[in-house]
């Protein structure tokens, strides 16, 4: 994966821009255009605990709420339960959550490895008390991944008040690490895909499962009480019934991020710098000569081939696993 602001940043660098004079530019242009690509592909995926508003049932959607995916509840025992199975993706729509690769540099495609090394983190705004008596919000963040010496581990950075002498004089967030357990790991440190791994990692799943614990939704509906949501007329908020019993929901949606904290497949890369220099060709006062514009009508086809091969790299039951527009569990 590599960064959008990396992806104008070689672009500029190609151009001769060392100075970046075209950057405000570019970063502008380059968000219109991953969006207008997101929209037919890749999308990017956050997975949030929201409180239900008692007062009115509710929970209201995060500001960057794109499209929904997955929605979820902490039973009493931690495991978390999807409540609905996503029916209004597009059958156009590659979730990452269910590529291949696990990245690893001998081309592992074990199951147990692709699910850890793309575990998504949960998220939760926290509000905590500054030393000026005013309330600050902070990300609360947890994530589990595996290090290279086997160990497999969790991390959660939270906010943490500091004291001197008994007075509060900061809050700042800190990172603590806590080893869930050790697995065998290959000699290019891949996970293994063994028994004894799987139950090892399963021990510590909120979820039945670790492909739920990692984030990657399925169309297998856990919940036998069938509890219900519904969205709002305004389409902001999701509605439960008055006798829902839970306090909290996890919601895993698709995110429109901020363009400095998008990332993109580095696969994508060159693709999205030649589609920026046809977005700013296309409205600029300079007309590009006929050939040039040919030519680079031409690169963006084969990028775009080039793209979707590699998109495409994954089997029919994995996408039907998680893209199945015209099921829907109530």
């Amino acid at each position: 994966m590599v960064k959008l602001l990396d992806v104008v940043n070689a672009l500029l660098i190609r151009e001769g821009d060392v100075a970046g004079k075209n950057r405000a530019q570019y970063m502008a242009v380059a968000k219109d255009v991953y969006r207008a690509l997101e929209l037919h592909g890749v999308k990017d995926t956050k997975r949030v605990i929201l409180s239900i508003d008692k007062r009115t049932g509710t929970v209201t959607l995060p500001d960057d709420y794109l499209f929904f995916s997955t929605i979820y509840i902490i039973g009493k025992t931690g495991k978390l339960v999807p409540l609905i199975h996503n029916g209004d993706i597009s059958e156009e729509v590659i979730d990452l959550s269910v590529r291949k690769s696990c990245d690893c540099d001998c081309g592992c495609s074990g199951e147990i490895c692709r699910n850890i090394s793309n575990y998504e983190a949960f998220e939760r705004t926290v509000e905590m008390p500054m030393p000026d008596g005013s309330a600050g919000c902070f990300l609360e963040t947890t994530k589990k991944k595996i290090n290279k010496d086997g160990s497999y581990i969790q991390e959660v950075t939270t906010p943490v008040m500091k004291y001197e002498g008994g007075i509060h004089v900061d809050t700042v967030m800190e990172t603590s690490v806590t080893e869930l357990c050790s697995l065998e790991i290959n000699d290019c440190g891949c996970v293994k895909d063994s028994i004894s791994n799987l139950k090892a990692v399963q021990l510590h799943c909120q979820f039945e499962s670790l492909e739920h614990d990692c984030g990657c939704p399925t169309l297998v509906c856990d919940n036998e009480r069938e509890l219900k949501y519904n969205f709002s007329d305004d389409g902001h908020r999701i509605v439960f019934p008055s006798s829902f019993p839970f306090a909290n929901v996890v919601l895993r949606y698709y995110a429109d991020f901020k363009t400095k904290d998008i990332w993109v497949p580095y696969v994508v890369k060159r693709l999205l710098m030649l589609l920026i220099k046809e977005e700013i060709a296309t409205f600029s006062d300079s007309k590009m000569p006929l050939w040039i514009r040919r030519d680079l009508d031409n690169s963006i086809a084969k990028e775009k081939a080039s793209y979707l091969s590699v998109i495409s790299r994954m089997t029919l039951s994995e996408i039907y696993r998680v893209l199945n527009p015209k099921r829907r569990m109530v």
